[in-house]
């Protein structure tokens, strides 16, 4: 049978002297997805230490294509994005790419 998790791996890349409220932002908006959301199993909010830029990764695990719809008809999703965008936090769209396993471990 075919796994119908979804992950989303999106890189975000925050706008000059914005990561500091880009995390906050970010990350007030997943304290109530694990009540709200039950068909997100995970969301993770990743800053990237390697390198000297400066960006941020959040891993999304979606039970099933419904989980990740009603994630995106999520009026925090959208609140999200909107002050976002009002207060110029992205450098530039975030690259996100859906996926699904098929192979490793847990």
């Amino acid at each position: 049978m075919a796994d119908k998790q979804i992950t989303l791996v999106a890189t975000v890349w925050p706008a000059e002297g914005k990561m500091e409220r880009l995390k906050e932002v970010v990350t007030a908006a997943t304290h109530n997805l694990r009540d709200v959301e039950l068909g997100t199993l995970q969301f993770q909010v990743l800053e990237e230490t390697n390198t000297k830029s400066s960006r941020m990764v959040l891993i999304e695990v979606y039970q099933d294509q419904a989980a990740l719809d009603a994630h995106r008809a999520n009026p925090d999703y959208t609140a999200v994005f909107k002050t976002i965008s009002e207060e110029g936090l992205m450098a530039k769209a975030p690259e996100v790419v859906e996926t699904r396993s098929v192979g490793g471990y847990k």
